[in-house]
């Protein structure tokens, strides 16, 4: 319903001589966003009528009669945001004669179903605690089975406390779902749910909870059953005996923080991964030689699968945004990936530059072209979007999205960065660089690089002359 009316503006209004209309949606992985975007190559609208369609929403049947006024995209904008409580947003990008991109930006929201299953395992999931006992669970159909064990082992004295203990599997499910439990002692034959059932329901529902197998069977082939769906031990009833129960249980906590240990490191090493995931597929890396360098760098301290995965999901992301085809290759190892998407990255950003098509990565692509290009003026933020066809208020959201830094916070950058390589040429004076870079106040200059660098310009010089 509400992508009608943009869907309906870009047949009537924007079928250029091509009569073509571009619809795409993707996912913003890093930002957690469905994106929607309309493109057509009619005729385009003036920055007067962009910002018309940012006013706010009223029924003036005034309005209805012109039919250059952006109703359909002022009533749209007015419906996502009143539907998304102000979650959402829609950005209109275009130029008269040039045609227009539409932007929506959606939130992508859990189901629920996934929301409980993910309330319930954190009510259960705990941090590594060396100062703290192990709570234990014992389940057997056997009464005086349990109540001995609970009796005849020295628990607290190897870091364990015994919580509770159940006659089968379904009792244990009900009570882990209720208590927190990091170990479950657990006999195997047991009705309605046995040993091994239990376990792998809870590798389902509780991964963190360790299991001891107890059983009557001395088979080994139970054992290496139990080892294989992840037990820490297998303890033969039949051949227990009460003075193995320190060794026992001296055992069984040596592997219980040898696991935990491997499983924290685990997870801090997927933590890293998705951080990496994410900054990825964002596109500041494009246009940021810092953030591109620091990302090289963490990325060859995670495996190659993991990159591999990394690179092609970023790589569809900036193709989308990009309007660009192709696949992403197979390689041997990370640095030879790293080099790819070196080489890959000057591609794009040149493209981009020589590209007739409209899209945020050319846009911006253009813009740090002119930076550079004019490093030494006094650049602000509402001429540099006058000059790619935007809005300021959408060029200065989308600049810091895709650098990761405020416009006049990139020209600082940028000035400063052309100021050190001057100076280390040594082929002009520090106040020549001063003016030539747009500050008549060299004092104010001298702060800024300061800032930047960590010393004065004149410091800069000697260290560099020192190098």
């Amino acid at each position: 319903m509400l992508f009608q009316p943009l869907v309906e503006n870009a047949i009537r209004y924007g079928l250029g001589d091509d009569e073509k209309i571009s619809i795409q949606v993707f996912e913003d992985v890093a930002r957690h966003l469905a994106v929607v975007t309309i493109s057509d190559s009619g005729k385009g609208l003036n920055q007067e009528e962009i910002d018309e369609i940012n006013q706010p929403f009223d029924y003036d049947w005034g309005y209805w009669k012109n039919e250059n006024r952006g109703i359909g995209l002022r009533y749209v904008k007015a419906m996502l945001e009143s539907f998304y409580d102000g979650q959402t947003s829609l950005f209109v990008n275009s130029k008269k004669g040039f045609g227009t991109r539409i932007t929506i930006l959606l939130p992508v929201r859990e189901p629920e179903e996934k929301k409980r299953k993910t309330k319930t395992k954190r009510l259960h999931w705990k941090k590594i605690r060396w100062d703290r006992q192990m709570n234990v669970l014992i389940v057997d159909d056997d009464k005086l089975a349990r109540k001995g064990l609970v009796a005849i082992m020295d628990w607290k004295k190897y870091g364990f406390e015994v919580v509770g203990d159940v006659q089968n599997g379904r009792k244990a499910l009900e009570f882990l779902r209720n208590h927190p439990v990091d170990i479950v002692f657990t006999d195997i034959d047991m009705p309605e749910i046995d040993g091994l059932e239990l376990m792998q329901m809870c590798g389902e529902e509780f991964p963190e909870i360790k299991f001891v197998i107890l059983s009557v069977y001395e088979s080994f082939s139970y054992a290496q059953t139990a080892i294989r769906m992840g037990a820490l031990d297998y303890i033969s009833k039949i051949s227990f005996s009460p003075e193995e129960c320190g060794t026992i249980l001296e055992r069984v906590s040596a592997k219980y923080m040898q696991t935990c240990r491997d499983g924290h490191a685990e997870e801090e090493k997927q933590e890293k991964v998705e951080e990496l995931n994410r900054r990825w597929m964002q596109t500041r890396w494009i246009f940021s030689e810092k953030e591109f360098e620091d990302l090289c760098q963490k990325t060859k301290e995670i495996s190659l699968r993991s990159a591999e995965r990394i690179f092609v999901k970023s790589f569809h992301n900036i193709q989308l945004l990009s309007d660009g085809e192709g696949e992403f290759p197979s390689m041997d190892t990370v640095e030879e990936m790293l080099d790819w998407v070196h080489r890959w990255r000057e591609h794009i950003y040149e493209e981009s530059l020589s590209s007739s098509q409209k899209n945020d990565i050319s846009a911006f692509a253009a813009v740090i072209k002119y930076v550079d290009g004019h490093i030494g003026e006094n650049l602000r933020s509402e001429d540099v979007a006058e000059r790619i066809g935007m809005s300021r208020s959408y060029f200065s959201t989308r600049f810091k999205e895709m650098t990761g830094e405020t416009f006049h916070q990139y020209v600082i950058h940028r000035k400063m960065k052309t100021a050190a390589e001057w100076i280390e040429e040594g082929k002009k004076s520090i106040t020549r660089i001063a003016v030539e870079l747009g500050y008549d106040n060299f004092h104010y200059f001298a702060k800024v690089f300061a800032r930047e660098h960590g010393c004065t310009p004149s410091e800069y010089r000697k260290e560099s002359k020192n190098v």
